[in-house]
């Protein structure tokens, strides 16, 4: 038994959705949660900052933590794509085709994502006076 070819059409184009549904949460979620850990160090900054500490030195502390969780989660997230990817190779060659240019368009969108949301909020901290950052709740 087949099944219609509108039926399967309808079917991708849910999945196509779904997916890019899936990303923009991620993405939204990734960017909250790194913004937020970065926001709740505002006592850290305001104490780097009294001591002398340059502003580049500041935010390249949160850049770099950013940085690792970016990694972790590129290496758990790749790898269990890249053993997905095998698992589906006798059934989808189509998918494998893509693979190298999906892999790359995500690791640059959340590279970008992640540097962005370590470093806007740092960099509005940093602006203020040490002072006003110890006081800050």
């Amino acid at each position: 038994m087949t099944l219609p070819t509108d039926l399967i059409y309808n079917l991708r184009l849910l999945r196509k959705n779904l997916g890019f549904v899936a990303i923009c949460v991620l993405m939204i979620g990734l960017g909250m949660g790194v913004s937020r850990a970065v926001r709740q160090r505002t006592k850290e900054i305001g104490i780097r900052r009294a001591v002398g500490s340059s502003d580049w030195n500041v935010l390249w502390v949160f850049i770099r933590q950013g940085l690792k969780i970016l990694c972790l989660g590129l290496l758990l997230g790749g790898g269990g794509t890249i053993l997905a990817a095998n698992a589906l190779n006798s059934d989808s060659i189509q998918l494998l085709r893509w693979l190298p240019l999906v892999l790359v368009s995500v690791v640059l969108g959340l590279g970008l994502l992640v540097l962005f949301a370590t470093y806007s909020p740092a960099r509005s901290l940093v602006a203020m006076e040490p002072g006003e950052a110890l006081r800050d709740e």
